[in-house]
């Protein structure tokens, strides 16, 4: 009776169990940085860390060099410290480090979402759970199967994937730009976009000072490092704080005083090489914007590896 018992009970949760198992086999199609390390090449030269604007701005297959883009949605200095020193284990042979520097990220807390403890465990073993951990800590579907299942779905079969920056068939995907035709008439506001943001100065303090301290490691490890900041819409610009974008233009001196050595590439205001039709929204390029953008990253770090070079012999 009891052996039948747990055969029923087996088979009524074998669908359940099988979907977190295929769910946990294709974990690498919910995040850009998943993906990226599965797929990064022996002898990666450029390592590219950021929020999800560096993300869809920086197209890693298009370089010249191997390199990897690990930026991903809700990314703030700590977890970049945490998965850059994790990241450069797996890749000794990375030479540069970029780091991503977005409008008012200098304002904002250092906060870990909950949704991404798993991923930060699994992809780079940080534990941020303040605990001993167990093997499930690092299931990543179990967290959100709908939302994951979905972003399944999109990779295998509707061929949208997002997150295979080398997979043209995106290009001219919809968007929150195209699909009013690029309209901006039609573009419905956002509160977190069309909101001014209010300076704080603690805040600043704080994450200056880390920042600092992060490139001030990178530099003793003898790495190449560059700040390089996306370009936003004009819709973007009409709505940020002058007041928080001077003290990060005086950080950015400040940068370059101290680390004479440390590349800045800031495209955040160029209205000249990036139009409308270069946008997903008010601040993400979509692939032709990011293509334009990969370039121009590619051209600064050819200039660094030449640098580099004309300095050994």
């Amino acid at each position: 009776m009891r052996t039948r018992f747990l055969i029923r009970l087996f088979l009524f949760f074998s669908p359940l169990i099988t979907l977190g198992v295929i769910g946990e086999w294709y974990d690498y199609y919910y995040f850009n940085d998943a993906y990226e390390l599965k797929n990064g090449k022996p002898g990666t030269k450029t390592l590219i860390t950021g929020t999800s604007q560096a993300e869809y701005s920086i197209i890693s297959c298009l370089l010249e060099e191997p390199a990897i883009n690990i930026a991903s949605p809700q990314r703030h200095f700590n977890t970049d410290r945490l998965t850059v020193y994790s990241t450069l284990e797996k890749f000794p042979e990375v030479s540069t480090v970029a780091l991503e520097l977005t409008y008012a990220q200098l304002e904002l807390p250092m906060v870990l979402f909950e949704e991404r403890k798993a991923s930060l465990l699994k992809y780079y073993n940080v534990n941020l759970y303040n605990r001993i951990t167990y093997p499930w800590d690092r299931l990543v579907f179990s967290k959100d199967p709908r939302l994951y299942y979905s972003r399944i779905v999109d990779s295998l079969i509707l061929g949208s994937d997002d997150l295979k920056p080398c997979n043209y068939e995106r290009l001219g995907r919809k968007s929150e730009f195209s699909s009013v035709g690029y309209n901006l008439d039609s573009v419905p506001p956002k509160d977190e976009f069309f909101a001014i943001r209010v300076p704080n100065d603690s805040l600043y303090a704080h994450n200056s000072t880390y920042l600092l301290e992060t490139i001030d490691n990178l530099v003793e490890r003898d790495l190449n490092v560059v700040i390089f900041i996306t370009p936003k819409h004009p819709l973007f610009h009409d709505r940020m704080n002058p007041i928080i974008v001077e003290r990060r233009a005086q950080l950015l001196s400040s940068i370059t005083a101290r680390f004479p050595d440390v590349k800045i590439l800031n495209r955040e205001m160029d209205t000249v090489h990036f139009k409308t039709t270069d946008f997903r929204d008010h601040n993400h390029l979509n692939d032709k914007g990011a293509i334009k953008f990969t370039r121009m990253f590619d051209s600064l770090l050819n200039n660094i590896q030449d640098n580099s070079r004309k300095r050994a012999k």
